[in-house]
């Protein structure tokens, strides 16, 4: 496991190299309203930086939409449909 203190060190160099990291952020498997999810809408909203939903559709629940109302800085990914295994069972 990767600790905080490697990704300090890599942000580090990148500084002293004269890069800057971009980051992005998202919210995988989202189908439904969840303490974390309100969490990560409230930290969207302090830092008013873009935040993506990967959203199972066939999963989704009305709570998803209730608690996304009309929330901007949101963008919604397709993120499979039922999140269900199609491969062939192994031999």
């Amino acid at each position: 496991m990767t600790t905080w203190r490697r990704l300090d060190e890599e942000l580090t160099a990148w500084q002293e190299a004269g890069r800057r990291p971009v980051f992005w952020w998202r919210d995988d498997d989202t189908a439904r309203a969840s303490d974390g999810l309100s969490l990560l809408l409230e930290l969207r909203a302090a830092s008013d930086l873009p935040l993506s939903l990967a959203v199972v559709p066939g999963l989704v629940e009305d709570s998803l939409e209730k608690a996304l109302g009309d929330r901007q800085g949101l963008s919604l990914l397709q993120h499979g449909y039922r999140h269900e295994n199609h491969a062939a069972p192994e031999m």
